[in-house]
């Protein structure tokens, strides 16, 4: 079927490493350029959320343990005003404290040492999760096509179609 009203979103997507060790950050900024994605790192945590206001990314890679303004911090601040930018934690935590999910959306934690698939896979898994989320957004109401097939269609908000206009489109 073809997909009607949704355009490939064909620009690279943006992911914000922010970790206080250089070599983390480079680490993590080398694999991710090597699959194609655009990348952008910084030390400190409140330089992260100066580049966040400025051009939020698809995704932020967060150390949890920073001087001056950690990990959880940024992370809350990032859920509060950036809502739609996704956040791995990446600790050599075993285990995250519990965080209230009112101020804190976390999508994912990332152990120390990195396993480079395991990175990659959490990365494409959220990325793609996100774009799915971003092609439907729109869409609100499946209605029935009347048909001896009895198809259905995705509407965007507020479109006014007419029945006898689904003939045009290809099944």
């Amino acid at each position: 079927m073809k997909d009607l009203f949704c355009q490939l979103d064909s620009r690279k997507k943006q992911v914000l490493i922010v970790d206080d060790l250089l070599d983390n950050c480079l680490l993590l900024a080398t694999i991710l350029e090597a699959e194609g994605y655009e990348v952008d790192t910084t030390d400190c945590g409140y330089k992260a959320i100066a580049k966040i206001e400025a051009n939020p990314p698809d995704l932020v890679l967060l150390d949890v343990m920073m001087p001056n303004i950690d990990g959880y911090e940024v992370a809350q601040w990032i859920s509060q005003n950036q809502p739609s930018v996704s956040i791995v934690l990446v600790t050599a935590y075993d285990t995250l404290p519990q965080l209230d999910p009112r101020k804190v959306k976390i999508d994912g934690f990332i152990r120390k040492p990195i396993d480079v698939d395991e990175v990659l896979l959490k990365v494409e898994t959220l990325l793609a999760t996100k774009q799915e989320q971003a092609k439907t957004k729109n869409f609100t109401k499946i209605i029935p096509i009347y048909s001896r097939t009895d198809k259905r269609i995705l509407l965007k908000k507020n479109e006014a179609v007419d029945r006898r206009s689904f003939s045009r489109y290809d099944y």
